[in-house]
């Protein structure tokens, strides 16, 4: 069994009894991967859009001024059922298991898109009348996460330790008690009449048991993409090796796909993504009015998924945009599940979300508290997935935010080094319930908070530094 801690790192590095699914490996045992001793120098340095890929994605296929380009990108963003490798990214049988167990009502045994609407009262008083469910799928769900042709694959991101302890890694010997992952982000999509996603997401992770080859077939595709988009008109700001952006290369080939950049992203995640490899997920759902939000994670358990159970023995984190809006100390109304989130949720008082008018000196306090718990939220180094919980790394970007709004200043991330954003994802429109950490929203908003960032810059440097530039 994998530990319970690592188990929880998978689910935020990031996410029924009795079913079976075939989940195909285990974990590699640690420092089981093949270190190179030697490295030309001609390889080529990995970028951040190396280690964390994003599928450049958009509602139509007419060219824009953000993307610099024609087709909607979909052809790109992979299917369930894989590309170029007869073995499935997800089996339709894993599929069904799995939204059986984190996306179906109680013991209805069926994946839930009808659910209960808007009725029933707040939120918190739902979850205190049935506390063993999740509270978006009580809501209910949009009805494509029960389709298994609806989920495409909107980003890949790479991660040389799973459950980290919060340190940085300057050798070989440092990464020889990890534990390395593939992980494949899926969201499903609309296509008639109009091309959309919806406000919720599966992480699939994926056991590596070479580092070493990974880290080698990254540096051909990262060739791949230099070759792509040598001489491109891509604003000079984007060519930092640090920003994180839409994949360069995917851009260039959004219309048709059939390039060698679209190529060489279909061989990578064949290669890494499959459903014999599949080790685990992590998921977060919305209801069908996108404000009601559940967190959690399944890993394999005798040949099964199951729910991982949660601090309070709950597979599943609630939250809700409507819980801000009401009770008095925390955003869960009566205390309700308080103790379950032990970073920053509980400090994330709703005087404190809410106010617009000047802060109290009690709420300065509490702002000056949170504030520093924030920062540590967006450093990978300071504080890893471990010390954590999924709902305090998905709030904390909203939280910084408002806080600056009440003239409130944020730490530089405790120490970590600045790294710039791509100016698209810096202006694009956030509301206060915008919880996405890597992915898309309702009209292709943008997602990608400043601790993925962060973390993607530490697997960029960790790689490039561990196996040479």
């Amino acid at each position: 069994m994998i530990p319970l801690s690592l188990r929880r790192a998978l689910a935020t590095s990031l996410w029924t009894a009795g079913i079976a699914v075939g989940i195909g490996t285990a974990f590699p045992s640690r420092g089981g991967f093949a270190v190179p001793t030697a490295i030309g120098a001609t390889q080529v340095p990995l970028t951040s859009s190396d280690v964390s890929i994003l599928v450049p994605l958009k509602a139509n296929a007419a060219p824009d001024d953000v993307l610099n380009a024609a087709g909607t990108g979909l052809c790109n963003a992979l299917p369930f059922s894989g590309a170029t490798s007869p073995e499935p990214i997800v089996r339709s049988d894993q599929f069904d298991a799995l939204t059986r167990l984190i996306f179906a009502r109680g013991q209805d045994g069926s994946c839930n898109s009808a659910g209960e609407g808007g009725s029933g009262g707040d939120d918190a008083t739902v979850l205190l009348k049935r506390p063993a469910e999740h509270l978006a799928r009580i809501r209910g769900l949009p009805g494509r996460a029960c389709r298994y042709d609806a989920w495409r694959i909107v980003g890949v991101r790479v991660d040389p330790c799973a459950g980290r302890v919060g340190k940085k890694f300057e050798t070989a010997n440092d990464l020889k008690s990890c534990v390395p992952t593939f992980r494949a982000i899926a969201q499903p999509f609309s296509t008639q009449p109009s091309i959309f996603p919806d406000d919720l997401a599966l992480h699939l992770i994926y056991s590596v048991a070479d580092l070493g080859a990974l880290v080698g077939d990254l540096r051909q595709f990262a060739a791949v993409t230099a070759a792509a988009t040598t001489g491109s008109s891509r604003d000079a700001s984007e060519r930092d090796s640090r920003m994180l952006r839409p994949h360069p290369g995917l851009r260039v080939e959004m219309n048709t796909c059939n390039g060698p950049v679209s190529a060489g992203f279909r061989t990578l995640v064949s290669k890494y993504a499959r459903a014999s490899k599949l080790v685990g997920t992590a998921f977060m759902s919305s209801s069908t009015v996108q404000m009601q939000w559940t967190f959690g994670m399944t890993t394999p358990q005798n040949g099964k998924f199951v729910l991982e159970p949660g601090i309070a023995g709950e597979g599943f984190y609630n939250f809700s945009g409507q819980e801000f809006e009401f009770g008095s100390a925390v955003p869960f109304n009566n205390g309700l599940m308080s103790a379950t989130f032990p970073t920053a949720a509980k400090l994330y008082a709703t005087d404190l979300l809410m106010n617009s008018a000047p802060l109290t000196e009690d709420q300065k306090k509490k702002a000056s508290s949170l504030s520093g718990v924030l920062a540590k939220l967006q450093n990978p180094v300071a504080i890893s997935p471990v010390g954590s919980d999924c709902v305090s790394c998905h709030i904390a970007p909203q939280a910084a935010t408002q806080l600056r709004n009440l003239g409130v200043t944020i730490g530089t991330a405790g120490g970590y080094i600045d790294v710039p954003v791509w100016p698209a994802f810096a202006s694009d429109r956030r509301s206060s319930f915008n919880f996405r950490n890597f992915g898309y929203g309702p009209g292709f908003e943008w997602g990608v908070s400043r601790r993925v960032i962060n973390e993607t810059d530490d697997v960029r440097r960790t790689l490039n530094t561990v196996f040479g530039k």
